[in-house]
């Protein structure tokens, strides 16, 4: 279960692991639409996730790394029958959240499961992530029939890595407007205090 990064760049006291776990979390990405963040923490309760298919991206990149393969662990639906696969594609997402595949393959979903492991490996120097890109990943199944399922404690879908991996953590949207009122009520009482203080004088 490895997805073999290498730290090209200066060392960060940010959020570091070595997997990534899909979230039940969408984020917007502009023109690119909407990706399902893949964090370093496991969710321990949370509402299911069900898909045939989906994109998945992690956090920026503290600097930058060049990974080579990896291991996939996705739960899905139990398979009857042969014939059904799961497709993947590799790559990241620059600075204007373009998309950039530099590996695709598959793998055979067996008879009988409902949980595989897909390594895959990525030719030559491995895929080039720079310092604010994300890295990004599109899972799907052969047929509607087969669906992905992440973001509870018992189907923990990820994608697990060596070495030591550096996100840059973003600050939560939710709390943008809380600070913003936080800090117009610092600033009028600054300027309270300011103008009867001179009043005074």
């Amino acid at each position: 279960t490895t997805l073999s990064l290498m730290d090209f760049g200066k060392s960060y006291l940010v959020s570091q692991d070595q997997t990534l776990y899909f979230q039940t979390e969408e984020i917007d990405l502009g023109d690119f639409g909407k990706a399902f963040l893949m964090d370093t923490t496991p969710i321990d309760e949370g509402v299911m996730k069900e898909a045939n298919q989906a994109e998945f991206v992690s956090l920026p990149l503290a600097g930058y790394f060049a990974f080579s393969n990896g291991t996939i662990t996705v739960y899905h639906t139990l398979v009857p029958v042969d014939g059904y696969q799961l497709w993947i594609k590799v790559g990241w997402l620059d600075d204007q959240n373009q998309s950039h595949v530099s590996h695709s393959s598959y793998g055979n979903l067996q008879i009988g499961t409902q949980v595989t492991s897909h390594s895959f490996a990525v030719q030559c120097c491995g895929v080039g992530v720079f310092e604010g890109q994300r890295f990004w990943l599109e899972l799907r199944t052969s047929s509607s029939d087969i669906s992905l399922f992440w973001g509870d404690s018992t189907h923990d879908s990820k994608v697990s890595y060596n070495g030591t991996a550096s996100f840059v953590p973003e600050f939560p949207s939710f709390l943008v407007l809380p600070v913003l009122m936080l800090l117009t009520l610092i600033v009028a009482k600054l300027r309270k205090c300011f103008f009867t203080s001179r009043n005074k004088h």
